[in-house]
């Protein structure tokens, strides 16, 4: 009883003394169980961290994708203002000599 407490209570098994063999975490001390444990939860957070970033990432290249394809649409319908603009003004152009002519179509 009092050799299995030993590997909980700190004061180390035959492996966890410098005599060779695997260290398990059952061979650590309390203190050491916990900084094990507080390096895997910064870990675990910094796991947390890069998914997010990778997420945030992953948003951001949407958001440039479709801030791309709405300045695209608008570049179109400048390009179709500009081409109706156009045909108004060649309406205007073809329909004037038919009104000085006197006829209306």
């Amino acid at each position: 009883m009092a050799k299995k407490l030993s590997k909980f209570l700190g004061k180390g098994s035959p492996r966890s003394n410098g005599k060779g063999g695997k260290k398990k975490a059952s061979n650590y001390s309390l203190g050491a169980m916990a900084s094990l444990g507080e390096k895997a939860k910064m870990i675990q957070r910094i796991k947390k961290m890069k998914t997010k970033l990778a997420s945030m990432k992953e948003e951001k290249r949407a958001d440039a994708e479709s801030l791309k394809a709405m300045e695209k649409s608008v570049d179109e319908i400048g390009e179709e203002f500009a081409r109706l603009k156009t045909e108004n003004e060649l309406a205007k152009i073809t329909y004037l000599p038919v009104v000085f002519l006197g006829g209306n179509i």
